[in-house]
Formats: structure tokens, sequence, C-alpha cells
């Protein structure tokens, strides 16, 4: 009975993704990611959870949580068209997908140590490539099951009639090409019939098919089977430092940031009220710095927590000295943010914005969840800051992705443009679909370069968008720009 309920269900795997890989072919070969992406996204759960129904486990939360960002980070391929964040998403969302697939299938996995980066890879790699045979012996052992006596008799019987056929076909053949010329044409040229069939797309389309049929099967096939398991070393002796030793590089470090915020409010806060040092103007003194100064705070987000991961717990004074100290340590570093982010806004204001200056905004404010996070670690040790850091960082990611960065910094250079007059058109022209709108109030602006250059822009747009797609790439970005520049050009 489990030798014909395990045959049923690899011949219902060997077609499921069989299928699969026929919908990727027809979704993806030779088109742009669209809607097709989010519609991938479920068939490939569908093939996951229907093979894997009967042993998924709903109690590790994490891995279903990691759905959220992956449904919406999906999503995004059918809904804006930033380069830089699709990119990251065509190689994040894969992996989101290997972590609910292993968390939904083990539940005794701890998702917020290495350990599952090691399961990942074993899983991705080893386990499924060693299963790529197994469809195809399955197929070949079915066939051969199947050739009973009466079945080879049937195949012999066959094979007799077509030997038959040569020599009938030798003397009829000649005799019908000499009494129709139309006949005798199409059969002399019938071997030249392949230089008018392009085998190429065909091959194309199966290799793509055979590659990921092979590798879902192989992937979801590795969950049935048990891995070897792997042999856990026992951890060595947990070192510690003495809480002394870690004051001491607190203090330090924090005298250090001390001097460096009174520099920060005496010039950079103060503006020209200070008189800088000479050959320094406050133009160049403000606008410089802010990456270091980014690095700086995440290189004391480290310290933070290696101060809690390695102080030695002694004496209850020292212990809280410690904390206060790594408090401090946070206040410094919350002050570097601000000054970074202060310098950043005064760079955009005089060189305008960008998606690196966006992103950086935007991990400085990632940056200040995970100190507070680390503030609240240092005197509430319950806090599993590691997984939060985890949680947190995917829900910063997916919010980027839905708030429209192309069109943000659309918007900020054009008003920054109707202030100075400046305005880095070149730029521009390297956004995506989700900044034409609003660069279309550029087409008729008063300073004739500009107005044709943004013209000769939308008007290549134009031509591309108006070549059509088929509907699995629609985009509705794309949808958008099309729809603003039909209306406007």
């Amino acid at each position: 009975m489990e030798v014909i309920e395990g045959q049923k269900r690899e011949k219902l795997l060997i077609l499921s993704a069989l299928a699969a890989g026929i919908i990727f072919d027809y979704l993806f070969y030779g088109k742009e990611f669209g809607i097709s992406y989010p519609v991938y996204v479920l068939v490939l759960l569908g093939l996951f959870w229907g093979s894997m129904r009967k042993t998924i486990s709903v109690n590790k939360g994490f891995g279903w949580f990691v759905l959220v960002p992956v449904f919406l980070l999906a999503a995004t391929f059918a809904v804006y068209s930033n380069p830089v964040l699709q990119l990251i998403n065509f190689l994040l969302i894969p992996v989101l997908l290997v972590v609910h697939t292993i968390l939904a299938a083990n539940n005794n996995l701890s998702w917020s140590g290495l350990s599952i980066i090691g399961h990942m890879i074993r899983r991705v790699i080893p386990l499924t490539f060693e299963n790529f045979p197994k469809p195809f012996l399955f197929i070949e052992k079915q066939f051969k099951s199947k050739e009973s006596g009466r079945d080879m008799l049937t195949v012999k019987k066959i094979a007799a009639g077509l030997l038959i056929c040569v020599p009938v076909l030798l003397i009829v053949l000649p005799l019908l090409s000499s009494a129709d010329m139309v006949f005798n044409h199409y059969l002399l040229n019938f071997s030249r019939i392949w230089e008018y069939v392009d085998i190429g797309p065909a091959v194309g389309h199966g290799l793509i098919i055979l590659f990921v049929f092979v590798y879902l099967y192989g992937y979801i096939w590795s969950f049935y089977s048990k891995p070897p398991a792997i042999e856990i070393e026992k951890p060595a002796k947990q070192f510690f430092l003495d809480p002394v030793t870690i004051l001491t590089v607190l203090f330090v470090i924090n005298l250090v940031y001390f001097f460096f915020s009174i520099i920060q409010f005496s010039y950079l806060y103060g503006g020209q009220s200070h008189t800088l040092p000479a050959g320094f103007t406050y133009a160049e003194y403000a606008r410089r710095g802010f990456f270091e100064l980014v690095a700086v705070a995440i290189i004391n987000l480290i310290i933070q927590l290696s101060s809690m991961r390695y102080a030695e717990k002694k004496a209850q004074v020292v212990n809280i000295a410690v904390r206060c100290c790594l408090s401090l340590l946070v206040f410094f570093s919350l002050i570097m943010l601000f000054s970074a982010h202060f310098k950043m806004s005064l760079y955009e204001e005089a060189c305008g914005l960008t998606y690196l200056r966006v992103f950086v905004h935007y991990f400085m404010c990632l940056l200040f969840v995970l100190f507070m996070i680390a503030l609240g670690h240092a005197w509430y040790r319950k806090i599993p800051v590691i997984k939060a850091y985890i949680v947190i960082a995917l829900i910063f990611y997916t919010v980027l992705n839905f708030i429209n960065v192309d069109k943000i910094i659309a918007r900020s250079n054009i008003d920054r443009y109707f202030r100075t007059g400046e305005i880095d058109i070149n730029y521009m022209q390297t956004l995506s679909y989700d900044a034409i709108p609003d660069m279309l109030i550029l087409a008729n602006d008063s300073n004739q370069e500009i107005s044709r250059q943004v013209k000769d822009y939308m008007l290549l747009k134009k031509q591309r968008l108006s070549k059509g797609a088929p509907w699995q790439s629609f985009n509705y970005s794309r949808y958008r720009a099309k729809a603003a520049l039909d209306g406007d050009l």
C-alpha cells in the first residue's frame, strides 16, 4: 500500500513540476517581468503546499511571516519599475521562499541562527541536485513495468508491418512520382523541409522547461527523503570579556564621541556663527562626511551588540555602569545619524536627489530603529534582538518598495529646479517609468534646452511603450506612463 502511495505521489509530483516548468516558459520566455512574477510565485507556493500538504507545519511563525514580504515584493513587479529594487527583489524573493519552505517543513529549525544558512545551501544545491535523475528513472521504470508479453508482441507486429512497407514503398513511390509532377516535386524536395523550419526557439523552450521541471522536482523531493543529520560540533567554551575591559573601551569611545558632538553642534548646526579653521568653507564642511558618519554608526551598533553578547556578568555596579555606557553610545550614535542626515540634506539641496541618497536616508531611519532596540536590549536582556533586527529589516525594506522612490526623486528635483533653476536632466532620464508623469511638466518649460531634451526623451519612451507587450509583462507604472504620454505628447 505504501509503495502504491509513493508511486502516486511521485507521479503527481512529476506532472506538477512539469506543469510548473511549462507555465514558467509561458510566463517568462522572451518577456519582461510584470504581473507574471506574482502569478508564478503563487504557482510555486501552490506546488509546494500541494506536494507537502501532509507534513507542513503551521507552528513556525516566522516561516509564514516571510510570505507577507514575498507577496508584497512580488507584486511590485506588476506595480512599479524601479530597476535597483527589482534586481534586489529578484534575488531576495527566492531566498525568502526557500526560508519559508524549510521552516514550514522543519518545525525544530531555528531561523535566527547562522545554521539556517547552511540548511538553505544544502537544500538548494546538493540535496536538490542529487535528485535530478530520479524523475527519469521513475519514468523508465514505469515503461519497463508495462512491457508485458502482450505489449512486446504488439511492438513486434508493428515492426514487422513497417519492414513489409519498405519494399512496397520502393515500388509505389516511383510510380506515383511519374504519375503526378507536383507529387514528384514535393517528394524530391522533402529533404529540404528542415531549411524552412527554425528549431532554435523550440530548443530554447525545451531546455527552459526541462531545467525548471528537474530543479523543482529535485527541490521538493528533497523534503520527502530525510537528509543525513548535520553533525553538530560541540560548542567551544563561551568567550567572555571582563566588564571592566568593556567599560574601559566604551569610556574611551564615548569620550571621543563627546568631543566630536561638541564640534558638530558648534560648527555644523551653528552654521556661520562659528569661524572654521583656515582653508575650510561652511558649504564644504557641511556637505562632506555623511557616508563616514553612517559607517561609524554601523560600527557602534556592532560594538553595542558585541558588548552585550560577550560581557561577563560580575558585580551589579559594574554591569550597570556598562549599561549606562552602552546607552551613552546609543545617544552619540543618534547624534551621528542626525549629523549624517543634516549633511545629506544640505548636499541634496545643492546637487539634487538620487537613488543612493534616498536609500542612505532610509537606511539611517532603519539604523535609528535598530539602535532603539539595542538600547532596550541593554536594559532588558529578554528582548530577542537578532530576531527583532531581521523582522524590522524585512518590514523596512518592504515599505521602501512601496514609497515610489522614482516619483519622490522626480518631484524633489523638479521642485528644486523651480527654486534654483538647476537640474540634472541626464540623471532624470535614468529614472524608471514611475517618474514620467511628473517629468512631463518639464516638456513645456520656458528653458528651451531643457524642454527639448525632455520632449526627445519622452518621444523615445512613447515609441518603446507603443510597441505593446503581452499580458504577462503588464506593469502599472508602464501603463500609467503610456497613458500620460498619449495624453500630453
